[in-house]
């Protein structure tokens, strides 16, 4: 997502589902998923993004919930609450800037452990995630048509801004040399020249 979405993000938007399984011993096992409903800023594409996400998500609630009660705030998040919202501000949506400035703290405390996004001259923007997001699912083989539908993007508009990504899944085949192997060499054959076979 944007950050233009995600600061307009309310929890009615937010499905969670546990997806578990059954494990090999019969036992069932949480997973939860949050599935997110949004419309990119950008193309007003409506698009609901499967995310690995649901855990913080409860987390932050809960986070909130527990502010509040220990301010004694006059406040209650619903489901027209926005996510990401301030309690001492009647749970308003916090601005762009307040996320610029503790993203700047993040990345001052782990600064020397991060590599950020590789074809960005700005690999360590909250909008890079974005970009990291879409190029991991990619290299995994996640199908080009589903990446672009959480990303909001036509296929087209994927392939074309991803491009550079299959140079770097079939980088070993390319760079690879031929050691061991017996080259193809084809042998052309004359329908006609019955001796030549």
């Amino acid at each position: 997502m944007s950050p233009e979405e995600i600061l307009k993000m309310r929890w009615k938007k937010v499905e969670i589902v546990d997806e578990g399984r059954t494990s090999s011993s019969g036992k069932r096992e949480e997973w939860l998923v949050s599935y997110i409903y949004t419309i990119r800023s950008k193309t007003k594409q409506a698009r609901e993004i499967p995310a690995n996400q649901a855990r913080e998500l409860i987390r932050w609630k809960q986070f909130q919930e527990d502010y509040i009660a220990s301010k004694e705030l006059k406040v209650a998040p619903n489901r027209e609450t926005v996510i990401f919202s301030n309690p001492n501000n009647e749970l308003k949506g916090y601005g762009y800037s307040n996320f610029q400035r503790s993203w700047k703290e993040v990345l001052d405390a782990l600064e020397s452990k991060l590599t950020g996004h590789r074809y960005s001259p700005h690999p360590h923007t909250i909008y890079s995630m974005r970009s990291t997001f879409i190029e991991d699912h990619l290299l995994k083989g996640t199908p080009v048509y589903e990446v672009a539908e959480m990303a909001g993007h036509s296929v087209m508009e994927t392939q074309k801004t991803y491009a550079r990504l299959n140079l770097r899944k079939k980088g070993r085949e390319l760079t690879m040399p031929t050691l061991g192997k017996r080259g193809r060499t084809g042998e052309k054959k004359d329908l006609f020249n019955k001796d030549a076979w």
